[in-house]
């Protein structure tokens, strides 16, 4: 059984993810989960061949943040430790513990997701 075929277009993370509308999504919902596993493991297999043909490398210089990214980072953790800090003197009042921790979760959480866009 065939589901299509790519014609043009670039896959990454987004087109291929298994969110709703991803590719892999796609595939599960059309030709199932047979399908969908035959696909990743190929995806895959195309992949590594890719990598045997081309070569990639990666060196510790590729690793380390320039001042000014590591200066906006800095500054994102800082305002969510002070955000963080702010809700701590606030104080639990008649809020669960469960309910406290999740809103200093969704602060880190959000600074953590931020710090690591592009």
């Amino acid at each position: 059984m065939s589901c299509g075929k790519l014609l043009c277009g670039t896959l990454c993370k987004r087109t291929l993810g298994a969110c709703e509308g991803g590719l892999i999504h796609v595939i599960w919902q059309e030709c199932g989960p047979s399908a969908a596993r035959s696909f990743i493991s190929q995806t895959q297999t195309l992949v590594n061949y890719w990598l045997l043909q081309q070569g990639f490398t990666i060196g510790i210089a590729d690793a380390i943040l320039d001042k000014e990214t590591t200066g906006v980072i800095d500054g994102i953790i800082s305002g969510a430790k002070q955000d963080v800090q702010m809700l701590i003197q606030q104080g639990k009042g008649a809020e669960s513990e469960a309910v406290f921790e999740s809103k200093i979760n969704g602060i880190l959480n959000k600074a953590r997701d931020i710090s690591g866009t592009p």
